[in-house]
């Protein structure tokens, strides 16, 4: 009775951390898609709309933002290798342990590094994060004050466009029937009045 209880605990464990594990894994990933995606849109759109900006002041912030971003999305990658490695030591080490009963752990070092460049990733993405904030907050506020800028004030407007009064008599008459009396006087002008 007490190795079937103990089965049953060790089953439900097993099962449990599955689970748990499955769910931390798919965590992970969903964490380092989200910072290539927002690494990657956070790039387009600061590329897209600094040359909107009137004086482009302080520019070694947002070109620090970019290559921070540019960094976030290339450790992302790396992550994702690592983790295919990991994944693969570790069916390598569930083979030994069930087929020689010999524990190995090769699959740690690159968890180790999967976790490590997922946490830089991130850190640099916030990094960047903080570069463009303040890039744009101090060119807003610089665009905001333009000091030796002149203001000119619309006095006259444009006048509405007139519609030249047509008259709806004129345009093509309706073509004359010649007449046979033989007269060509009517037909000369092109049967016009």
């Amino acid at each position: 009775m007490c190795d079937k209880t103990s089965d049953t605990k060790n089953s439900l464990y097993q099962e449990h951390y599955n689970k748990c594990y499955t769910n931390i894994r798919e965590s992970e990933m969903l964490i380092d898609k989200n910072i290539l995606y927002l690494s990657s849109g956070a790039l387009a759109v600061t590329l897209g709309t600094v040359s909107q900006l009137s004086d482009n002041s302080h520019k070694y912030l947002i070109i620090s933002a970019w290559v921070l971003f540019v960094l976030a999305i290339l450790l992302t990658f790396f992550s994702f290798f690592t983790s295919i490695e990991a994944h693969q030591k570790s069916i390598i080490d569930a083979e030994n342990i069930l087929t020689k009963d010999k524990e190995t752990d090769t699959a740690k070092t690159y968890n180790i590094a999967t976790k490590i460049l997922s946490i830089l990733s991130f850190m640099i993405f916030v990094a960047g994060l903080i570069c463009t904030g303040i890039y744009y907050t101090i060119n807003l506020k610089e665009g905001t004050q333009m000091p030796n800028t002149k203001t000119t004030q619309l006095t006259e407007g444009f006048s509405a466009p007139k519609i030249q009064a047509t008259s709806i008599d004129k345009g093509l008459s309706t073509p004359k029937v010649p007449s046979t009396s033989g007269t060509s006087s009517d037909n000369s002008n092109g049967g016009k009045k």
